[in-house]
């Protein structure tokens, strides 16, 4: 694949037209026009079998030894997720959390951040929500919240609000 050079074309994605403007992010992002091509290739390997099972596999190799060479990471170390949010689930509870433990966050962040935070209560883990002034949460409001007992602080670029 040749390098591109950002912003991509409008003929890039599929569904855009020349004026549109799309702003959403997260999963309400226009589709790529390669994303139709890997969906038919991918539904064509669901038809043949165990061959096909082969190829899903074959395919998974190959963009995980893409990634590896792009970031520097082991291919080992390289997981695809059906979203961010399962993306960032898994992250958390491969976690070793123990009694005790925290995790500081802004009040306001993503809800799915929130949830797969607010669970490890159950397991004696302290969730703490530090409030925003206004709309902002200032970095030094997370830092204070931090002590030797936090192990991650959460920060997202996104949250239902903006």
């Amino acid at each position: 694949m040749a390098a591109r050079t950002l912003p991509a074309p409008l003929s890039d994605f599929l569904g855009l037209r020349p004026g549109d403007v799309h702003l959403a992010g997260g999963g309400q992002t226009p589709l790529p026009v390669v994303a139709k091509t890997a969906f038919g290739d991918f539904a064509a390997n669901k038809a043949d079998g165990q061959r096909g099972y082969d190829r899903h596999w074959q395919v998974a190799a190959s963009a995980r030894a893409l990634l590896a060479g792009l970031t520097g990471a082991r291919t080992e170390d390289i997981a695809f997720a059906g979203s961010a949010s399962d993306a960032f689930d898994r992250v958390v509870q491969g976690i070793g959390w123990r009694k005790g433990d925290n995790v500081v966050l802004p009040a306001l962040d993503f809800d799915t951040g929130h949830a797969a935070l607010d669970r490890l209560a159950a397991r004696g883990v302290s969730v703490r929500k530090v409030a925003p002034s206004g709309w902002i949460c200032e970095e030094s409001d997370l830092i204070a919240a931090c002590d030797a007992r936090t192990r991650l602080l959460y920060v997202s670029q996104v949250n239902a609000l903006t």
